[in-house]
């Protein structure tokens, strides 16, 4: 039997990853991080340090994948004065200042020169580098498969034909993350917007053999770091957690 632990939409927020990462049975299970796990928190470094030494300790028991948001920082890094307002609008000063070493200033947020010729150059991202190229576009195993958000890769492996004896389940992380993004668009870069999710349980989207993790159970309008407990392919637990720096 294949057991996986999925994290799903970490965002650095590290108090509450620590706290989820202790249901997680390295004996027995497989950590399988979907992405997502920079932007919009402020511990980005921390957990990309923990995440370094979790895949260390436990060789071949820990898997990562790449999100859109590691996508668009790779996509910002490699062409800064070109991808810096997208980037920065899904979080992306957090994780500037959580690598930053020196630490910045409020007023210095709002100066993007500064930012992307007296800061970028200097900013030690090894830690998140290493995921970045450790990251597999896939992880298969006998009953599931779970995918990173590269277009490329989802649409091989989604073509890929199956026997009915070999069918697996798709595992995808949720395009959502509004609950995370809408306290950070109102910190950062002042905009008054108003948080709509009135508490309703999102499960996950089951498609044919298609599953997207949905956004965690929301009873109160915070965003969460969620987990799923999967054996065999199948969701056997969920655990939501609010998210805590």
């Amino acid at each position: 039997m294949s057991r996986e632990f999925v994290l799903n939409h970490v965002h650095g927020f590290n108090r509450s990853f620590q706290k989820i990462l202790a249901e997680w049975n390295p004996k027995e299970e497989t950590l399988v991080v979907m992405g997502n796990v920079l932007d919009y928190g402020h511990n980005s470094f921390l957990i990309f340090t923990k995440l370094f030494q979790l895949d260390f300790y436990y060789p071949g028991k820990v898997k990562f994948l790449k999100g859109k948001h590691e996508l668009a920082f790779e996509a910002f890094y490699a062409n800064p004065r070109i991808k810096y307002e997208e980037y920065f609008s899904m979080g992306g000063l957090a994780t500037l200042t959580s690598f930053y070493e020196k630490g910045l200033m409020y007023d210095e947020l709002k100066d993007t020169d500064y930012l992307l010729d007296a800061v970028l150059p200097y900013v030690d991202f090894s830690l998140l580098e290493y995921y970045l190229q450790h990251a597999v576009s896939y992880y298969e195993t006998e009953k599931a498969i779970y995918v990173s958000e590269e277009k490329n890769v989802m649409d091989a492996v989604l073509e890929k034909q199956w026997t009915v004896d070999e069918q697996k389940c798709f595992y995808f992380t949720s395009q959502s993350d509004n609950a995370f993004r809408i306290p950070y668009l109102n910190l950062y870069l002042g905009e008054e917007i108003a948080r709509t999710a009135n508490g309703e349980k999102i499960a996950p989207i089951i498609q044919n053999n298609c599953i997207f993790f949905g956004e965690p159970s929301l009873e109160i309008s915070t965003p969460c770091i969620t987990a799923y407990r999967i054996a065999d392919g199948v969701i056997v637990e969920e655990i939501s957690i609010p998210a805590e720096e």
